[in-house]
């Protein structure tokens, strides 16, 4: 893979708008978590749900959360993601499903391991017709303390087309800020790691859990959803 750098200078793009601007603004899962608490939609959310065609103004918000074992690896709903991390153990899931015109239109996941410093967040693109067309990926390793290994933050972006299959996949490590950095000297498995995408099977997990089997859902209408900042 070409150094971040290079791969920004031969395309002639800045990464933001490589990756259509919304990835300027990645941040950590606490920070998301208590922007949803405080009713609040960060700008990269808004940005995304826009490229996927959805007035984010327009759309309500189904939270769910997933627990492993406990919950027999299924997503259960969640007012405004629950307790967060609290309910969780040594991984934790969180999912937020946005809702168009009664049709699921973009999906927001969190996975977040406590005991590495792990976290992956994952957004998918879904059409009319609930198939996911884009995967938005930022996988961050923050080392806990005592723990030697660098920090870093990895972004890619795949394009699925209606077959399910990647017809474009493009990364590059980025700083906290969302500006390009040269690829860190890792391990072939941290490397590894650090470049994983999320998977399509996770929306789709998601979808038949939180939506298709939705007995008690937790929408929040418009009028009590999450804030635009900038707009209210």
């Amino acid at each position: 893979m070409k150094r971040s750098h290079d791969l920004t200078r031969v395309l002639g793009l800045s990464v933001c708008v490589m990756f259509a601007m919304q990835v300027c603004a990645q941040r950590s899962f606490d920070e998301y978590f208590k922007m949803v608490k405080a009713r609040e939609m960060g700008q990269q959310e808004i940005d995304f749900m826009k490229e996927c065609g959805v007035d984010a103004a327009a759309s309500d918000a189904l939270y769910g959360v997933k627990l492993g074992a406990i919950d027999k690896e299924r997503w259960s709903p969640r007012e405004l993601l629950g307790r967060g991390q609290e309910e969780g153990f040594a991984d934790f899931y969180t999912a937020e499903i946005r809702v168009e015109d009664g049709k699921p239109r973009m999906i927001n996941t969190w996975w977040v391991t406590k005991e590495t410093g792990e976290a992956q967040n994952t957004m998918y693109c879904l059409s009319e017709q609930s198939k996911v067309k884009t995967v938005l990926t930022l996988n961050l390793y923050d080392p806990p303390a005592g723990v030697k290994g660098t920090a870093t933050r990895y972004l890619r972006r795949q394009e699925i087309s209606s077959l399910g299959r990647v017809t474009a996949d493009r990364g590059t490590f980025v700083d906290e800020a969302g500006a390009p950095v040269a690829t860190p000297k890792l391990s072939k498995q941290d490397l590894n790691a650090a470049q994983t995408p999320g998977q399509t099977v996770i929306a789709y997990e998601v979808l038949r859990d939180l939506w298709a089997l939705r007995r008690r859902p937790m929408v929040v209408p418009y009028e009590q959803q999450p804030a635009i900042q900038g707009n209210r």
